[in-house]
């Protein structure tokens, strides 16, 4: 428990700071800015926008045109069995983000400004995003803007940073850091819309509490979409039993979040609501997992006699549901109703 119980620490730190900058009234670009510097050290993991920082959550983002989503984890590269000595150990006290990731991230819990494009390149593109843009040399120095590196070769804004109007960019690659303007050459600048006219209002941020309860993917590496259609852009691919957040749903689709990530999924392949049958826990405060196995986190954890939805099973393990949260329960703990 010592990881969770750290990276919580941690995390509540983070939070009860930014819902004080804002219950002071300070302006959206300051909690921006405070909450960039908070994040730094944070590690770098491709496709993150804001999860936790654990073994299991890297493997679901890993990708072979990206290897170091894995090399980088001593558990995922074999040379640990556990978390204990890495740079980010205890493992889950940290928060990951790719680059367009992190400003998304500062941007959407300091000012409550949601980006639209799953990248840099149609982030900067969609004007909708931004009050003013231009080449870098047009900056205003003393303003927060979101700083982008375009590649003439391939014709992309390849890489995306913060800077907060102090002479730094605050940005993630490797890891979240911060240098002066001068140690990096950026090629355009954009103000995200609502940060300086008024027009966003920022909400106390809750990256780990459903909206409405969780679910579990039941489907294989199923499409979460940027709309409740399969017209829709793909944002990324969720595996089998990742458990992630439900928003809202529509007749077929269900708005879910996960890592950071918005989007759209088809209901036939998440499980949220229980079957007709329940269980009774027998085992003492038995762990309520985010997967089937004892390297998962625990969601919490249920007291003896304790009745929940049976959702789905599997050989060892049983997907339950409780008090609107989906989780995985080993099956020697739990005897079905009907049994």
């Amino acid at each position: 428990m010592e990881g969770v119980d750290n990276f919580m620490e941690k995390w509540n730190a983070i939070e009860e700071k930014l819902n004080q900058w804002l219950a002071d009234g300070l302006q959206g670009p300051v909690a921006v800015v405070n909450l960039a510097n908070a994040c730094i050290g944070y590690p770098y993991v491709f496709g993150s926008w804001g999860e936790r920082c654990t073994p299991s959550n890297r493997k679901s983002r890993a990708r072979s045109d990206y290897p170091t989503i894995e090399s980088k984890c001593q558990v995922l590269n074999g040379s640990k069995s556990g978390c204990s000595g890495c740079k980010w150990y205890p493992g889950g006290t940290t928060l990951s983000f790719d680059c367009r990731g992190f400003t998304y991230f500062c941007l959407l819990k300091g000012a409550g400004i949601k980006l639209v494009g799953a990248g840099a390149t149609s982030q900067y593109d969609n004007n909708a995003n931004w009050s003013e843009k231009g080449p870098i040399a047009k900056m205003p120095k003393d303003k927060v803007c979101c700083v982008f590196r375009h590649d003439n070769l391939t014709g992309k804004k390849e890489h995306t940073l913060l800077y907060d109007g102090q002479g730094h960019y605050i940005h993630c690659s490797g890891e979240v850091k911060k240098c002066d303007i001068s140690k990096y050459k950026a090629t355009h600048y954009a103000i995200p819309k609502g940060l300086y006219d008024g027009d966003a209002v920022a909400e106390p941020i809750s990256t780990y509490e459903p909206q409405n309860g969780t679910a579990a993917v039941t489907g294989k590496n199923v499409a979460l979409r940027e709309g409740p259609s399969t017209s829709n852009k793909i944002i990324m691919r969720i595996p089998t039993d990742t458990i992630v957040d439900v928003a809202t749903e529509t007749n077929e689709w269900q708005l879910i979040v996960h890592g950071g990530r918005t989007g759209y999924m088809m209901k036939q392949f998440i499980a949220q609501d229980p079957a007709s049958d329940t269980a009774v826990v027998t085992g003492k405060n038995v762990a309520l997992r985010e997967g089937p196995g004892t390297n998962y986190k625990i969601i919490k954890r249920i007291p003896t006699k304790t009745t929940v939805g049976i959702v789905r099973a599997t050989d060892e393990w049983q997907l339950i549901s409780y008090k609107g949260k989906i989780g995985y329960m080993m099956r020697k703990f739990i005897k079905e109703s009907n049994q």
